[in-house]
């Protein structure tokens, strides 16, 4: 079990917040924003030959543009947990489907690791989250705690922004903002807020991703070029509009002054594979189509974009945003979050894949199994429960083409050795060491409109 950390005292955290505390400005409002199943390498800013993001673009040009961001898993679940509570997968439990009982249970964070919603709001801020896949960030999972308002929207973006504004404008200050956009996840957005641009049935987003799917996992096929095309035309198109959606929320925060005294920080919790390693969609493998996601940063009144190129996952987010709002109290974040960006190697994890997969004849067997990432310098090592183990050098190799385990075995063992010590260690949970949680009729209907329960 992982250590109980417990929160700060009001007393002390009464520090952080209120002038009268102080006799300081209040302190700055935060928006953490994701979205959901963003692949970085899909965004304009990032380096995409498709102009996808010219808002998210201009937004980056006065913020702080992390080049090398991960997630700590390739599914919403475990990063989502990681994001609030600055844990690895191994560490808060939150990690996996009921594999024993091959159900569609999932096991929920545990309730001992302080969030950074409970935090904040201990410390005064009021709290809210308006998230849209009500399937893994349902409050069943333990992802709600401590957000005073935490609301579930079917919504596309430009409607969950018009709930996040009128939170925002009846929420008085400080907040701490949540946001889950699901544009870009399955079926992707290609109608746009107007509905004028949806799809034939025949050309619809999920039945598209069904043939590349079946061609590619089931058939064990290469992706056909032109369906392949078709797909990722769909999934860019999903971005574009996710993109204005944003850019008249950032411009209806200007207009209340917001963006003089808000923090905002925006990234995704993982990526999307369209054929390559063999794989469709998320949540089966931690290649970097899944793993590298956007993270911006942007202070109160930033105007001058910044690169950082220091490696940074999700795990981060807690400190990178309490050090950067409220850095007068760090030695309160280094006691309840200890992970900072550069103060550690990057993780990643995945625990199985969905049960669904595991069943199948042909894909369940690639997929039963734990694989947990150490990036090293260039250097990206896959420690596997099965045994095959893999090593990139993604400076040279950056579509782990090329698997180099083998060619220095000493480099190769000191891996092995060191994941295999943090699996086992006293701050690991097994699969199964926090309690799955049923998600009732409401929620399965969800996942099969996000193609969960079924090809």
């Amino acid at each position: 079990m992982s250590t109980v950390r417990p929160l700060p005292t009001f007393a002390s955290l009464c520090l952080l917040t209120l002038a009268a505390c102080g006799g300081r400005a209040a302190p700055p409002n935060i928006i953490l924003i994701t979205l959901d199943t963003l692949r970085a390498d899909h965004l304009s800013c990032y380096g995409y030959a498709r102009e996808t993001s010219p808002r998210l673009d201009a937004f980056a040009a006065q913020a702080t543009r992390y080049t090398n961001s991960r997630a700590t898993a390739p599914w919403t679940v475990p990063t989502h947990a990681s994001l609030f509570t600055g844990l690895h997968p191994f560490e808060h439990g939150a990690h996996s489907f009921d594999i024993t009982a091959l159900s569609d249970n999932v096991y929920a964070l545990d309730g001992n690791a302080p969030t950074l919603a409970e935090v904040l709001g201990s410390g005064g801020y009021r709290t809210g989250a308006i998230v849209a896949n009500q399937v893994y960030l349902a409050p069943e999972l333990g992802l709600d705690r401590g957000f005073g308002d935490y609301s579930l929207a079917r919504e596309r973006a430009p409607e969950l922004s018009r709930r996040a504004l009128t939170w925002i404008d009846a929420a008085g200050e400080p907040f701490f903002l949540f946001l889950n956009y699901l544009d870009t996840h399955r079926p992707y957005n290609v109608a746009g807020s107007d509905g004028g641009h949806e799809a034939e049935p025949a050309q619809h987003p999920s039945v598209l991703l069904d043939r590349l799917h079946d061609q590619v996992m089931v058939k064990g096929h290469p992706p056909e070029p032109a369906l392949r095309a078709q797909v990722i035309g769909q999934y860019d198109r999903s971005i574009e509009n996710l993109d204005a959606a944003l850019g008249q929320f950032f411009d209806a925060l200007g207009e209340r002054g917001l963006l003089e005294n808000t923090w905002i920080v925006i990234t995704s919790d993982h990526g999307e594979y369209f054929g390559e390693h063999g794989l469709v969609e998320h949540s089966k493998d931690v290649y970097e189509e899944a793993l590298a996601v956007p993270l911006i940063v942007r202070a109160p009144g930033q105007a001058r974009g910044t690169l950082v190129d220091t490696p940074v996952s999700s795990v981060d987010l807690p400190r990178l945003i309490l050090d950067g709002a409220l850095p007068e109290h760090a030695e309160h974040w280094r006691a309840i979050f200890p992970h900072a960006p550069g103060s550690h190697g990057v993780l990643a994890q995945n625990y199985y894949s969905r049960p669904i997969d595991l069943l199948h004849p042909t894909i369940g067997p690639r997929l039963r199994r734990v694989r947990t990432v150490l990036y090293r310098g260039s250097r990206k090592f896959i420690h596997s429960s099965d045994g095959r183990h893999e090593l990139y050098d993604l400076g040279r190799d950056p579509a782990e083409s090329t698997n180099l385990i083998g060619r220095e075995p000493d480099f190769d063992a000191r891996l092995r050795a060191e994941a295999e010590a943090l699996l086992a260690g006293p701050r690991a949970h097994a699969p199964g060491a926090t309690e799955p949680r049923e998600l009732g009729a409401e929620r399965l209907d969800a996942m099969r409109a996000l193609g969960y329960l079924e090809f």
